[in-house]
Formats: C-alpha cells, structure tokens, sequence
C-alpha cells in the first residue's frame, strides 16, 4: 500500500477525485497509467491523502511540480496539494462518491463520524445510511441532484434532530458531500463577536447564552450571578448592537455564525 501511494503523482490526487484520467509521472510523464482512477482513488482513502499532502509539502516535491499556474520559483507548494490538504484538514465532515455512494475519498472528520454509526455509516467502500428506509432517500437525494446541488434532512434515530446532508455534483459524475448534526448536540461556533461589537467578556458570554435559548434567570444561575447583573449586560448588548429586543438581538448576530 505505502509503496503505490509514494508513485502516485500529487497533481493526480484531485484528478482521482473528479473521476479523470491519471498520468504516471513517474514511468512516462506524457503516458497514461493503466490503473483506473477509481483503483487509484479507493487505494488512497482520506488519512493517507492528508498525511502524504503534509508530507509533500515539509519535504519538498521530488516530481518537480512545485510551480503553479501564475506563480513562479522552484519549490513552492502545488496549488492542488494545497486545495485537498485544506479539506483533508477540514473540521466538517466531507466525502467525494460517486452515484452508487462508493466513498473514493473522505477527510479525517468524516472518517470519525461514519465511525460513530448515528444515521451514516461506512461498509466496507459504501457510504450507507443506518436505516435502510434512509438509505433509499439518500440515493434518491443524489440522483436528483440538479447542478446547483441540494440538501437533505434524515431525520435523527433518536428521533431528535435532523443529520443535514450537503451535496454539491462534481465533473465526473461524482459528488461531493458533507454533513452535520442538528441536535441538541449541535453547538453553532461565532466569529469574533467580542471584537465584532466591542463587547466585554461578560457581555459575550451572555450573548452566546441567550443564543442558545436561555432565559435571564437561568443565565445568571449558570453564571452565578444575579438576575440584575444578567439583566445588565443584556441592556448593555442592546445599546451596542443597536437592537431593541431579543428577538433582534439573535437576528443582529445571526449573519456572524460561521
């Protein structure tokens, strides 16, 4: 397994995602490869892309590709290195399929989550919903699947919550795909909201709470401070957020969820 990895060419990691040809570099740089991207691509699941993206980039580019389109001077990253080093790295969970939902290529957070088995999972090369009612819709969500891409709500076997599932239809008839939960575990994360409004640390943690839907009074109790204290704050917020309620207040800071 190592040894195919370390022939494959980086340029070609992409490639084998969006379903093209792959060139070997190593033995004919303007032959193409007798394996299949698909052969390629399930031997390099996610982990092995990402660790051996880093390790190109630490070590240097021993197939001479490190000038990019626009960009001169030997040595430097490709650029396609660096775009799926980035989703490998990312923390939402992503997956590239095809229309029969064989995962050839997953991210370290993906592979967390399918390990989790709570409404997706992985068997074997297949991508699978925990419910076979699910997995219906989940192949049904692909196949209508327009340019613009869709998403699709399953809802939670617990029966709290939604798994919310993007798809976005890449060249190649493949798909790209990442998900979340929606839940009581689902914890929404802000930019800078301190900075954003010049809050107080104070302020910021009572905005974030009245944000998950605590009152004033629970506020102050999780807090251990007093109701007037809590009250304070958000009369605080108010002026600084030019709002006068707190239904405008969660609306202000809506556009800063990331």
């Amino acid at each position: 397994m190592g040894a195919l990895i370390e022939k494959v060419h980086p340029r070609n990691l992409l490639a084998a995602a969006r379903g093209e040809r792959i060139v070997n570099h190593e033995q004919d740089r303007g032959r193409i490869a007798g394996s299949s991207p698909r052969a390629v691509s399930r031997t390099l699941p996610g982990v092995m892309l990402s660790e051996m993206i880093q390790r190109r980039l630490i070590e240097g580019d021993e197939y001479g590709t490190g000038q990019t389109q626009g960009q001169a001077g030997a040595g430097a990253p490709d650029i396609a290195e660096l775009a799926l080093h980035w989703l490998g790295a990312d923390d939402a969970p992503r997956l590239v399929v095809d229309p029969a939902l064989t995962i050839e290529w997953l991210n370290l957070s993906a592979e967390r989550e399918l390990r989790r088995r709570r409404g997706v999972m992985r068997r074997g090369e297949l991508l699978m919903a925990t419910s076979t009612t699910q997995h219906g819709e989940l192949i049904a969500f692909l196949k209508r699947c327009g340019d613009g891409g869709g998403t699709l709500c399953l809802r939670g076997e617990d029966q709290e919550g939604h798994l919310l599932l993007m798809a976005q239809p890449l060249p190649g008839d493949r798909f790209g795909l990442t998900f979340r939960r929606c839940g009581a575990e689902f914890s929404p994360a802000y930019a800078d909201l301190q900075a954003a409004f010049q809050l107080t640390r104070s302020e910021t943690t009572v905005l974030l709470q009245l944000a998950d839907g605590y009152s004033a009074a629970q506020i102050a109790r999780r807090l251990g401070v007093s109701t007037a204290t809590t009250r304070s704050h958000i009369k605080s917020l108010h002026v600084k957020l030019n709002v006068k309620s707190r239904e405008a207040l969660l609306s202000r800071i809506r556009a800063y969820q990331l």
